[in-house]
């Protein structure tokens, strides 16, 4: 199959089932399944993640069912379809075929494991020391985007909100955990101006925790359930209040589980459609619930230590946190309309077809969300995306054409659920064909000049 033939070349991709996946026709993994390889959802699996990439667990191939080459095996046979872009960053993938991001779709049901990801000199430590643990010597930053209302824990918050959250009326069984003498500690020593002595405040507290007893943190949130069921006297709504609950829901999944005390730790954060999320190095986060978008680099480094049944690295995970303090913000993107770039408030956006583009820090990934109206002009793909690296694109809903070139002319019909490479140097002219919005998801080699 020649890069040349159509430039537009469709996908065969894996999904993955995990413990934490929505069940059946809820996860929108599976809907997007059903819709792109014809499978039937089974109504009692769990359908966690489906994988768009060179990913060795998971790889796509390039064909259709039946008759398929895969993705990598294609690529390093046509290193000219990585880009220049790619090619310079990424001298490895000529050879191998594999691009360094993994394009995701993840369904959550229940929450994944607090963890973090290693930058690259860390990454190379683990795998030396614990390559059964660590599979490669690479980072792993990654980016989530909502698909829905979604939640997640992310970074450590603000001071203020812990020495609210640790003062002795308000968390008795967390004092039970860690000791009164560490939550007195803690309240000292963060009540200090210096930002240093806040971190370590907090690292100290969050280790004291983290390597608590197992029986003493099982029966803490056994007490603290107790006392709930007896009602809260917290206003609703409160800070208090909020975190209990969650703290609450995450012990019916995780009974007993150390984890669910370091929501005290984290910022809890509420996303809605096309919020997103970048998780840089070494800082703490799970997802909790939602379908959403991810991209990452191609690496299966994390170093985890709770709410799972897998490995903990506790010491690992403490020692490798920034500890910054905080609350996260959200990826801001660029809007393109036709070829313009515009104001993301601007309200001549809103009537015609747009590209959200998602830029985080590295190099290894950025993602792009096209919403195509019916009865528009066909929109050119930015050409940060195609003229400079391999392009993966999911068509979440709606029925359209792509082509090549600026024309408009012929190219490929496209609905729901298909997945496609398109290699570099291609310019795209995307269209809706229904009466509904033509929704697409991209993801590239991060190349939007000055984006870093």
């Amino acid at each position: 199959m020649e890069a040349s033939q159509g430039g537009v070349l469709p996908l065969v991709c894996s999904a993955q089932k995990y413990a934490w996946g929505k069940q059946g026709s809820a996860s929108a993994v599976a809907q997007l399944l059903q819709k792109q390889q014809g499978q039937s959802i089974n109504e009692t699996d769990r359908y966690a993640e489906l994988w768009m990439g060179t990913h060795p667990s998971g790889p796509s191939s390039v064909g259709q069912k039946g008759n398929e080459t895969p993705l990598h095996e294609f690529l390093s046979h046509h290193p000219d379809a990585l880009g220049d872009k790619l090619r310079n960053l990424f001298g490895d993938a000529q050879e191998t075929g594999r691009l360094p991001f993994l394009f995701k779709v993840l369904s959550i049901d229940k929450a994944l494991s607090i963890q973090a990801h290693p930058d690259k000199k860390l990454a190379a430590q683990l795998h030396k020391e614990k390559p059964q643990h660590y599979a490669d010597a690479n980072h792993k930053p990654e980016m989530m985007i909502a698909l829905e209302p979604c939640e997640a824990l992310c970074a450590f918050r603000p001071i203020s909100e812990m020495r609210e959250l640790f003062a002795k009326e308000t968390s008795p069984e967390f004092g039970q955990c860690v000791g009164e003498s560490s939550l007195s500690k803690f309240m000292e020593q963060s009540g200090s101006a210096e930002v240093d002595d806040q971190k370590q405040a907090v690292k100290g507290l969050f280790a004291q925790l983290m390597t608590a007893d197992p029986s003493a943190i099982a029966a803490a949130l056994a007490a603290m359930s107790d006392r709930m069921q007896q009602g809260s006297k917290h206003p609703q709504g409160s800070l208090v209040e909020r975190t209990e609950q969650l703290i609450a829901r995450l012990n019916t999944q995780f009974p007993g589980d150390v984890g669910c005390f370091a929501v005290y730790f984290l910022n809890y954060i509420s996303l809605q459609r096309g919020e997103a999320l970048f998780l840089g190095p070494n800082e703490p986060h799970a997802y909790i619930s939602g379908n959403m978008m991810e991209c990452m680099a191609a690496s299966d480094n994390t170093v985890r230590a709770g709410l799972t049944p897998k490995f903990k690295d506790v010491d690992a995970l403490i020692s490798m946190l920034t500890y910054a303090l905080g609350r996260p913000a959200f990826v801001k993107t660029s809007v393109y309309v036709g070829s313009d770039s515009v104001a993301s408030t601007s309200t001549s956006a809103e009537s015609r077809s747009k590209l959200l583009v998602y830029s985080p820090p590295v190099d290894d990934f950025m993602v792009a969300h096209l919403t195509a109206l019916p009865g528009q002009p066909a929109f050119t793909l930015h050409d940060a995306f195609c003229a400079h690296s391999t392009t993966i694109f999911l068509v979440e809903q709606g029925q359209g054409r792509v082509a090549v070139g600026g024309g408009g002319s012929g190219g490929v019909e496209v609905q729901t659920g298909g997945v496609y490479v398109v290699p570099a140097g291609q310019t795209l002219s995307i269209e809706a064909t229904s009466d509904s919005p033509l929704e697409i998801w991209f993801a590239a080699c991060n190349c939007v000049p000055g984006s870093r």
